[in-house]
């Protein structure tokens, strides 16, 4: 039995095996080896590492921490021939913990503000059931919550809540329905003004319409009873200078008869 190999000087990474029995018994191993697209898988990586750090950088952790993932595995694909993956690798590991950590902190920030709006609501039901040394303090201890995550309008409403409280005065949400309400009832009375104006303006033009229909109307009927008067007095003088006629016909016929 004779064995042959035949060896194909390459980047490698796979060994494929084909083994041939011929007829005569004798083994012939052929050997060949995959060559890997280094360059590809390389820029694969780095590209999938940039979006990771894109989406890591807003704020999108679960992109960010699907996408190191990914990097990190084509980086250790290449790892026996780039010496840069194994740094690379290191830092996808390292982002993925950091994705970690900042997701407890996360977690941590969102069950504190919880914590600060229900005592600050638990504050102000026992406000408004008559009980202002437990609203006092429930409001104190929103406050303080509230400060631990710099939320400068929680703090305000917490201080004024307890201030109010203090003085025996309405609550702060109290305050801001009437101040609310006084805005509603300003823009109603500014509406319905508007309303008027637009009413009175509307009147006035259809008035003003009228009036200058009317005048022209007007205008034609004493064009008319010029015209009558004139033909009248034509009509009068044409009568008299009849008359004068006349007169004279008389006058010479009686002058006549004299002779």
């Amino acid at each position: 039995m004779r064995e042959n190999k035949h060896d194909f000087p390459c980047n490698v990474d796979v060994l494929v095996i084909i083994v041939i029995i011929f007829g005569s018994g004798d083994l012939y191993v052929f050997k060949f080896k995959e060559k890997l697209n280094i360059p590809g898988l390389l820029n694969e990586a780095r590209i999938l590492y940039e979006q990771a750090m894109d989406f890591y950088e807003n704020g999108d952790y679960d992109n960010a921490e699907n996408y190191f993932e990914n990097a990190g595995e084509k980086y250790r694909e290449i790892k026996k021939h780039d010496a840069g993956a194994e740094d690379m690798i290191r830092e996808c590991d390292t982002r993925l913990a950091q994705i970690a950590v900042e997701r407890e902190g996360e977690e941590e920030i969102e069950k504190m503000r919880e914590d600060a709006d229900e005592h600050y609501g638990i504050a102000l039901d026992y406000y408004d059931e008559g009980d202002y040394e437990s609203a006092k303090e429930h409001a104190a201890s929103a406050r303080e919550l509230y400060e631990k995550l710099n939320d400068t309008k929680g703090i305000e409403k917490c201080s004024d809540l307890i201030m109010q409280i203090e003085d025996g005065s309405t609550p702060y949400t109290e305050d801001i329905e009437s101040e609310e309400n006084k805005t509603n009832y300003t823009l109603l009375i500014f509406g319905f003004i508007i309303f008027i104006i637009i009413i009175f303006a509307i009147l006035a033009a259809i008035l003003i319409f009228f009036f200058i229909i009317k005048k022209k109307k007007g205008g034609g009927e004493d064009d008319g009873s010029v015209g009558e008067n004139e033909g009248d007095k034509k009509s009068d003088e044409e009568t008299a200078g009849d008359d004068v006629v006349k007169e004279g016909s008389e006058e010479e016929a009686s002058g006549k008869e004299s002779d």
